[in-house]
């Protein structure tokens, strides 16, 4: 959700609660402009807009790490990542794993299959044939060459679609149509749990919890 681009931020700022909590490791993995996008989830408009934020903090912090800025950038930097923190630092728990790991019981890993709907199945299959994946997983060996690096790029972004339809399937289809479902010759409501094989576990998981 740290991409304000991405599906899954669109649609997670949709989410109304009276209460919102973020976990993460990694508050800032790539740039500051992924701390906008968890703080205007928990408290919209708290750092301003997109736009404001940008201007305000990730330009300046972003020139002052550029091995040709001037002092003056360096300085400017220094001082808007201080506000920053400063600003952020209240709504902020941290817990290092040295702090916490004596307070914890011994992990326990479990493993829960998720098979695919009858609809999630019958959109992977459509989307399978419509390329060789047997054919990309030989090119592997081969990959040293150019014109199958270009090509495999692709094949890759064919493979994250899929990835998608286990995931949900409003990852890949935005708008589904009566004509669309009707042509998959399926009669599972889009937008069901039980359409969508990982939202339905975690629903079973969400019951027994209570």
């Amino acid at each position: 959700m740290k991409n304000v681009k991405s599906k899954t931020f669109k649609s997670i700022s949709r989410v109304k609660a009276l209460h919102k909590i973020i976990l993460t490791g990694t508050p800032i993995q790539n740039n500051v402009l992924e701390l906008w996008a968890l703080f205007d989830f928990i408290m919209p408009g708290f750092l301003g807009t997109y736009h404001q934020f940008n201007d305000r903090y990730a330009k300046p912090i972003l020139k002052s790490r550029d091995k040709n800025c001037s002092l003056d950038e360096q300085e400017k930097g220094s001082l808007v990542l201080t506000e920053l923190h400063k600003q952020c630092l209240p709504f902020i728990l941290r817990r290092l794993k040295v702090d916490v790991l004596k307070e914890l019981p011994p992990k326990t890993i479990q493993d829960l299959y998720c098979e695919l709907s009858s609809l999630q199945r019958l959109v992977y299959q459509a989307l399978l044939e419509g390329f060789n994946v047997h054919d990309f997983i030989d090119k592997l060996e081969r990959i040293e060459d150019l014109e199958i690096k270009n090509d495999s790029k692709n094949t890759l972004r064919k493979l994250r679609t899929l990835q998608k339809v286990c995931n949900h399937l409003s990852l890949v289809i935005e708008n589904p149509n009566d004509e669309f479902l009707k042509s998959l010759g399926n009669k599972e409501s889009f937008y069901s749990i039980e359409s969508n094989c990982k939202l339905f576990v975690l629903k079973q998981l969400l019951d027994i919890c209570g």
